[in-house]
């Protein structure tokens, strides 16, 4: 099944991406994908939260929001109908929790941009990222006294989050990206009981909601052995009647699909069926079951 409802972050909309989205989206094409989510990160409403790439380019945080703005209001009814025979894009964003009221900018992003789809994402506890470099990590985990405590907040930002997308369900698809991000540089940490009940609280709430999980093969091309999230994740999404996804997360066009297979084998042990988001012709989408093969 090649799709992929978290990828193509280009280069002309991501500062850490190397390609333009016209050629990752072709590269999509010549692979064999048939659906694709173009999810770009939301831009900060301040230069307090730039990434030190984007600081290093020159830009500001009201020149990622113009740049943003333009893949809505101009970029995808373009892409749209230039893809049309050949790809189903779904345009939303990737969220960024950060600062006062994070919940408020995303909302208001809803209504300004009117999204075909939300990857629900954490990439910042104590508003420093934790998967940016090593040494951002570690002054995060000095905040918070440890790596056990920083994912325990991390788990807990990620439920405020889907406390807060949770009632946008029956408008266009959320999908909860890469759950379990807070490994990527603590691989080896093994989380206490009290973070993995907060794990097992946000399975069950996401999944109450009907907020769909993503299985992120980037994982693999960041030097880690399994995807987002892990396989005791998986099956604890599995046995709660949680439904995955996948995303491959690309940001270049030689990333198109990169370890996909990898994390369907793995999610196959879990899951003999993965959603795939089909657009309506009157408006809204429905949610279609594909098998996963072995």
């Amino acid at each position: 099944m090649l799709v992929s409802f978290h990828g193509s972050h280009s280069r002309d909309f991501c500062d850490h991406a190397s390609d333009p989205l016209r050629q990752i989206l072709q590269s999509y094409v010549d692979v064999g994908f048939t659906h694709v989510g173009v999810t770009e990160h939301l831009p900060p409403d301040n230069d307090e939260f730039l990434y030190p790439d984007e600081i290093e380019l020159g830009h500001d945080a009201a020149f990622l929001t113009e740049r943003f703005a333009r893949l809505f209001n101009e970029e995808r009814a373009r892409l749209k109908a230039e893809f049309r025979e050949k790809l189903e894009l779904f345009f939303g964003f990737e969220t960024e929790v950060y600062g006062q009221n994070s919940c408020g900018r995303i909302e208001e992003a809803i209504s300004m941009y009117s999204p075909d789809i939300i990857v629900a994402s954490v990439h910042h506890v104590g508003d420093v990222p934790i998967d940016y470099s090593k040494e951002l990590f570690e002054k995060a985990v000095s905040i918070f006294g440890c790596i056990d405590s920083l994912w325990g907040a991390y788990y807990d930002q990620q439920y405020s989050l889907i406390q807060c997308l949770g009632a946008y369900t029956n408008q266009f698809p959320i999908v909860l990206g890469h759950m379990d991000l807070i490994k990527l540089f603590s691989p080896s940490h093994t989380p206490s009981n009290i973070v993995w009940d907060k794990v097992l609280r946000n399975i069950e709430a996401a999944a109450d909601c009907g907020i769909l999980f993503e299985v992120n093969s980037r994982a693999f091309k960041k030097g880690l052995s399994e995807p987002y999230p892990c396989p005791k994740i998986l099956e604890a999404i599995s046995k709660s009647g949680g439904t995955i996804t996948f995303g491959d997360d690309s940001h270049a066009a030689n990333e198109v699909g990169l370890f996909l297979k990898d994390a369907q084998t793995i999610a196959y042990k879990y899951f003999n069926y993965a959603i795939v988001f089909e657009s309506r012709n009157n408006g809204g989408y429905q949610l279609n079951k594909t098998s996963l093969s072995g």
